[in-house]
C-alpha cells in the first residue's frame, strides 16, 4: 500500500483499488484513535496520581496508587492491541515505496530508521501479550493481562 490513503497507485505503479484504499484509511484511523486512547489513559492517570502522594512525590495510599496504575495500564493496553493488529500492515505500506538508497542516506532515512524501531516495539509488545496468555487467543489478552489479574 502507498504511504498516503489518497494515493491512486501501489509502490510498483499499479492502480490501487477502492477496497485497498478503504482498508488503508481504516488502519490509519484505527492507529490514530489508539494513540489518542493511550494518551488519554495516561493523561487521566496524571490528573489524579498526585492525589495519592505526599508533597515529596511518595505514595501515601499505596493501594489506591497501585490500583490507579493498573487501571491506566489496562485502559492503555486495549489500544496497544490495536497497534498490534494494524501496525505491521501500515509500516509495510509506508516502507513499500522506499528504495535501498533511501535507508542509507536521504530525506527519509531517519524516518525509515524510526520505523525499524517501531517494528521492535511492536515485536516486544507481541511477546508481552504471548507471555500473559500463552494458550489463549490474542483477543483475550487484555482481560488476562497481569494488570487485569492484579485488579481481581
Amino acid at each position: 500500500m502507498p504511504t498516503s490513503p489518497d494515493s491512486p497507485a501501489t509502490p510498483d505503479g499499479q492502480p490501487q483499488d477502492a477496497g485497498e484504499r478503504a482498508a488503508w484509511r481504516v488502519r490509519v484511523q484505527a492507529l490514530a484513535s489508539a494513540a489518542d486512547g493511550i494518551r488519554q489513559a495516561s493523561d487521566q492517570w496524571d490528573a489524579v496520581s498526585d492525589s495519592y502522594c505526599d508533597e515529596d512525590g511518595w505514595p501515601v495510599d499505596e493501594t489506591g496508587y497501585a490500583d490507579g496504575k493498573v487501571a491506566r495500564d489496562a485502559a492503555a493496553w486495549e489500544h496497544v492491541e490495536t497497534f498490534l493488529a494494524h501496525g505491521p500492515e501500515v509500516l509495510a505500506g509506508v516502507r513499500a515505496p522506499a528504495q535501498p538508497a533511501d535507508y542509507l542516506d536521504g530525506p527519509i532515512s531517519a524516518d525509515l530508521l524510526r520505523l525499524r524501531g517501531i517494528d521492535s516495539v511492536l515485536a516486544r509488545a507481541g511477546e508481552i501479550r504471548r507471555e500473559w496468555v500463552p494458550a489463549s487467543p490474542p483477543a483475550s489478552a487484555a482481560s488476562d493481562s497481569p494488570a487485569a489479574r492484579h485488579s481481581r
